[in-house]
């Protein structure tokens, strides 16, 4: 009698409890969140620097107005008028143009109001209010000049009083590029004798 050759047996596969994959998937989720937290937080952060950088450009607007009228503007109107600054800003979280809010207006993220400090007739002092997504914390207002009444500290961003700027925030050095001299030397004329 011949041995017949023996085929191993098929084993059924082991089933894995969907349990087991848990620890993983929880793992790649965390992992994932912590991702998309951090870029969140630093788009947001981008964005609320953004918002400070163009309350510098209206301040320095501002201040170039005070400088050819006498004192500060009393509106982004005046501003505008005087064509010290051509277009409002971009906003960084809309990418549209700033709005320009009263205070007490509703605001949503990168408006900026302006609140003249006035005594009598005239306005002695500008206060630039910008607005951001989420609340300061307490520790950081204490940077803030004071903020006048009217906005809503929960929806501040950051507050400029313009005559307790820096005169190098005010007025920053121009550099010139290389481009440029390279072009102001093709122009020169030559000095006649």
């Amino acid at each position: 009698m011949e041995k017949q050759p023996v085929e191993p047996q098929a084993q059924a596969p082991q089933q894995i409890s969907p349990l087991s994959c848990l620890p993983l998937l929880l793992a790649i989720f965390l992992f994932t969140a912590g991702i998309a937290w951090l870029v969140g937080w630093w788009r947001v952060s981008s964005n609320e620097q953004g918002v400070y950088s163009n309350m510098l450009e209206i301040a320095r607007a501002a201040e170039t107005y005070r400088e050819k009228q006498g004192a500060y503007p009393s509106t982004f109107a005046d501003i505008m008028e005087y064509s010290i600054l051509l277009s409002p800003p971009r906003n960084p979280y809309s990418g549209q143009a700033t709005r320009f809010i009263m205070p007490g207006t509703d605001p949503q993220p990168g408006d900026i109001s302006l609140i003249p400090q006035l005594a009598g007739n005239s306005v002695t002092d500008l206060v630039i209010v910008g607005y951001g997504l989420r609340p300061v914390p307490e520790s950081r207002r204490s940077e803030w000049a004071e903020l006048p009444p009217g906005p809503d500290p929960q929806r501040v961003l950051s507050v400029v009083k313009v005559s307790s700027l820096p005169d190098e925030v005010l007025h920053p050095p121009v550099q010139e590029s290389s481009e440029a001299k390279q072009a102001a030397e093709r122009w020169k004329l030559p000095q006649g004798g």
